[in-house]
């Protein structure tokens, strides 16, 4: 099975950068983004994306 995420040991998780994944897949990941999104911690309007890491 192919992993395209690593869990951090500050209990973050890293995805793949989103260029590669379209590479990859040879579409935009949009509904990956959507579910990406969907599990973020949304209490801090200034950092919505707080919980996790995109490289």
């Amino acid at each position: 099975a192919n992993i395209w995420y690593e869990e951090l040991s500050t209990g973050k998780i890293k995805i793949e950068k989103k260029d590669l994944t379209r590479k990859r897949l040879g579409r935009s990941p949009n509904l990956g983004d959507a579910v990406c999104y969907g599990f973020n911690d949304h209490k801090d309007p200034l950092h919505r994306i707080s919980q996790m890491i995109f490289t």
